[in-house]
């Protein structure tokens, strides 16, 4: 969706952006609420999804898909029409460009973006409290449910845990980019 915004040349770009951002605004128990009414019909073609996590994976979509492809739009602002244009002109396919040009330039931005949403679906509590099935709790509706029935030390060790699992993705990430880049004579990082 990122690239769409972005890169694609259409009388319908400036209607994607505010789309896209539109479930970003929309309320978690909103988008709670509407998975439920249309994944819980028994004539539905989406009732297979309601009993599963696919209905928990399919609400982190819907709130934090719009975040990552925004990110990954001001990724796609920084490459040049010009490198995709090479690679047209030798004769690569769309998908053959996408594989060997974008996703290797864009290789900060999908992470950030993967980060970015990480940290949000791990303390996301609106939407996954609402549709999430028996048996399938989520680190936040464990807290939750601890913290109303269980000693406050129960509740600060599930926090921290939350806390660890939240900020391990982003330590290996600056760990890698540590480790990775070096700087180089005039000061720019570049890779090992």
């Amino acid at each position: 969706m990122g690239y769409l915004s972005e890169k694609v040349q259409s009388k319908l770009r400036n209607c994607i952006t505010p789309f896209i951002w539109l479930f970003f605004a929309v309320p978690a128990t909103v988008i709670g609420v509407g998975l439920i009414k249309v994944c819980n019909r028994p004539e539905g073609i989406f009732q297979f999804i309601y009993g599963s996590l696919w209905i928990i994976i399919f609400g982190y979509g819907a709130r934090f898909l719009s975040l990552s492809s925004r990110i990954m739009a001001n990724y796609f602002k920084q490459i040049s029409n010009s490198t995709e244009e090479a690679g047209i002109v030798m004769g690569a396919s769309w998908f053959r460009i996408l594989k060997k040009i974008i996703v290797p330039l864009q290789g900060y931005g999908i992470v950030a973006a993967w980060l970015i949403s990480f940290m949000f679906c791990v303390g996301e509590l609106g939407t996954t409290i609402l549709v999430y099935p028996p048996g399938h709790e989520t680190l936040p509706i464990t807290l939750f449910t601890v913290m109303v029935n269980s000693p406050a030390n129960i509740v600060s060790a599930l926090s921290l845990i939350i806390v660890g699992i939240t900020l391990l993705p982003l330590g290996i990430f600056l760990a890698a980019t540590r480790y990775f880049l070096t700087m180089d004579a005039k000061g720019s990082r570049v890779l090992r």
